[in-house]
């Protein structure tokens, strides 16, 4: 009786660890975390750096994705990178 009190305790704890794993993988999701079109901070946010370093080494590259509006395209922003990582 003592073991299955122990082992039922035991799933309920893991099933609150399986809960709070998939609520932290899914704030690192960039589809649910970043919208579709982003302002330069978040971009930066994106990139990991900070405004300044976007606007010196990012902004004005050869290619950099912008759409008409000023915002930038999150996809398109992330192929860049993976592109041309080597050249930054």
């Amino acid at each position: 009786m003592e073991e299955g009190f122990i082992q039922g305790f035991i799933n309920k704890i893991m099933d609150g660890v399986r809960t709070s794993l998939l609520e932290i993988s899914q704030s690192f999701d960039m589809e649910k975390a970043l919208p579709l079109e982003l302002q330069r901070k978040q971009v930066a946010q994106m990139l990991g750096c900070s405004v300044d370093t976007f606007d010196i080494r990012f902004r004005n590259a050869p290619g950099f994705p912008v759409c008409k509006n000023g915002k930038y395209p999150r996809d398109a922003v992330r192929e860049w990178y993976n592109q041309h990582w080597q050249e930054i």
